[in-house]
């Protein structure tokens, strides 16, 4: 098996290798987990907002007349916060499994620990007050701020493996372009409907000619070895 976010990156090597890489999966769930539950949050705050006819905190007006109070529905601190500690979780969980070939896996959890993770507690805070928190004028925000630091921790254990990261004790393997096309094509499939449906055809045809490339490759190296066979002491 390879990293679900990079298929056909990387080969694979003896069963405790394989082993390792089935465990990736597994292990990247803390990050998962945190992504759905931001997404989730997102989506409450949208409709928070909504339904109290956008709200200004400012100056107490919103863009139109709601009886719903804010926030509708109620998003507290101590449910955002412990969301922030998926990156230091998954670094730990990760840690010992990864080498050189998941570096891009590595790269991706950085950016979503950067951004999602330590960007989306500051905002929360700021549009669900708390009492105790940092005053911000006639209200204070909500400790939801908390979940930053948290997640900056986690993309700086994050940074540091990925720069040591181990080399990889499998054999790197150059993958010709006739196997780059395809993971093209297959990529393609998954997303638009039209790849799809000619996506078997373009298989036949890309082994068709992939076919021909291999058949004409000895008899263009067949000239050489009778040129090299030619030449003084070729024949010893």
């Amino acid at each position: 098996m390879t990293s679900p976010h990079s298929p056909f990156a990387y080969a694979i090597g003896d069963e405790a290798d394989a082993a390792r890489e089935r465990s990736i999966g597994p292990r990247w769930m803390p990050m998962s987990i945190g992504l759905v539950a931001s997404a989730v949050f997102i989506i409450v705050t949208i409709v928070n907002v909504l339904a109290s006819g956008i709200p200004n905190p400012v100056d107490g007006t919103s863009a139109w007349d709601s009886d719903v109070p804010f926030p509708l529905i109620p998003l507290p601190s101590w449910l955002t916060v412990p969301v922030a500690l998926a990156p230091l979780l998954t670094a730990v969980l990760l840690w010992r499994v990864v080498d050189a070939r998941h570096k891009a896996l590595l790269t991706n959890t950085i950016v979503y620990a950067l951004t999602v993770f330590l960007l989306l507690p500051i905002l929360l805070s700021w549009v669900y007050p708390e009492p105790g928190g940092i005053p911000d004028g006639d209200r204070t925000m909500g400790w939801h701020w908390l979940g930053a630091p948290l997640a900056l921790i986690g993309a700086i254990v994050l940074i540091i493996r990925r720069v040591t990261l181990p080399a990889s004790p499998v054999p790197a393997v150059e993958r010709d372009a006739f196997f780059l096309e395809e993971v093209e094509l297959r990529r393609k499939a998954r997303y638009d409907k039209k790849a799809r449906a000619t996506l078997e055809a373009d298989l036949a045809d890309l082994r068709a000619r992939q076919a021909a490339a291999t058949a004409a490759t000895p008899k263009a190296s067949e000239p050489h070895s009778r040129a090299a066979d030619d030449q003084p002491g070729g024949a010893a």
